[in-house]
């Protein structure tokens, strides 16, 4: 078997195994639809506790060089 062959070959059984194993996750978009029913809230308190936390990870990471 030529080296074309097989390269062939292998480049065949990939596409074939990445094909069948990609699958995506699926988000139901009715609350009642397989979810608990839980909503995500992100408040303004919220979020600056979070950009906040970042900051002093950054500023952590950086050494306090800015």
């Amino acid at each position: 078997m030529s080296f074309d062959e097989m390269w062939g070959q292998a480049r065949t059984t990939a596409a074939a195994r990445q094909h069948s194993s990609m699958r995506l996750n699926h988000v139901p978009t009715d609350p009642g639809e397989g979810g608990d029913g839980k909503k995500l809230v992100a408040d303004a308190g919220f979020l600056r506790h979070r950009a906040k936390s970042a900051d002093t990870a950054r500023t952590e990471f950086d050494g306090g060089r800015r």
